[in-house]
């Protein structure tokens, strides 16, 4: 089977933070507030020209995730679901990069601050002050993706790109892990059809 690439829009309907890991340690006499206002746009994953990204295991995996949440059934399989066919049938190979409203990539130096207080660790109470970059709704990111499995239809891949985006979601502090931030729409919003309208497509 020839893979069928589709292309489609994520729209942020909520903020998105970033926590990727930053080994950068302190510098002699610097205090950990110090080094936090250092490094904290470090957290967000960037390119060679500076621009946010979203990086393609992150779409992938909460494509997954929406799959077993949603548990939908294959047809003539008794009580098989598809999370199997979108862990092995779909591939995101590129990282995406993250526009603003007006459609301009979204720069280092546009991110934002969102500081927490966080635990150190799972298994610790105590908790530290973070810093943690943001990027306001409105944001676009145009994604690409190959699938290789001719029972995960438009309408299938569809249906699981919405639950995803509102039930998933993106990022730090995302639905999935308790959080309400990295939520997105498929597509744009229609003011006439008070709807969000998909922009799924074949390519």
């Amino acid at each position: 089977m020839k893979p069928t690439t589709y292309e489609f829009t994520l729209t942020g309907v909520s903020d998105i933070t970033f926590g990727k890991y930053c080994e950068e340690k302190k510098d002699k006499g610097e205090t950990d507030a110090a080094r936090e206002e250092r490094v904290w746009r470090k957290k967000a994953h960037a390119n060679d020209a500076g621009e946010i990204v979203l990086q393609p295991f992150a779409l992938r995996n909460c494509i997954v995730a929406a799959s077993k949440r949603i548990g939908m059934k294959i047809p003539g399989k008794g009580q098989k679901t598809d999370t199997a066919r979108f862990q092995q049938g779909i591939l995101i190979a590129d990282a995406m990069t993250f526009l603003n409203s007006a459609g301009q990539p979204v720069k280092v130096d546009d991110l934002q601050r969102l500081p927490m207080f966080v635990r150190v660790n799972e298994k610790s109470n105590l908790r530290v002050m973070r810093i943690f970059p943001i990027v306001k709704a409105g944001w676009t990111v145009k994604a690409k993706m190959l699938v290789m499995d001719e029972l995960l239809t438009p309408d299938v891949i569809n249906e699981h790109l919405v639950d995803a985006g509102m039930f998933i979601g993106v990022g730090s502090l995302r639905p999935e892990m308790g959080g309400i931030l990295g939520r997105f729409a498929i597509g744009h919003w229609d003011d006439g059809k008070e709807e969000w309208v998909s922009d799924l497509r074949k390519v």
